[in-house]
């Protein structure tokens, strides 16, 4: 929903490495749902980390479509390293 509103109305944090953490955090959020969705499945941390590096990235180009937004590597980046560290620490923790 974020990733819609034209980049005017969306907050700034005032410093980048902010905005990385939020957009780690939020995948990561993600990753753990996708996670819990694909939990009966026979791989469900290879699907999680595929469906949500691919929703990072299709967020990123739905972004160069909304007014005042831009597409980054950096933020897709981030998004992506969400959905590992949370698939890495889920994997950890059910061994």
């Amino acid at each position: 929903m974020l990733s819609s509103l034209p980049g005017t109305r969306v907050p700034e944090l005032g410093f980048v490495l902010g905005d990385k953490l939020i957009h780690l955090a939020e995948f990561g959020f993600l990753g753990l749902l996708l996670v819990r969705a694909f939990g009966l499945t026979a791989h469900p941390y290879a699907l999680t980390i595929l469906v949500g590096t691919l929703y990072a990235a299709l967020d990123e180009i739905h972004q160069i479509f909304v007014p005042g937004r831009f597409s980054s590597f950096g933020d897709f980046f981030a998004d992506a390293l969400g959905v590992m560290l949370v698939v890495g620490i889920i994997a950890l923790l059910r061994r």
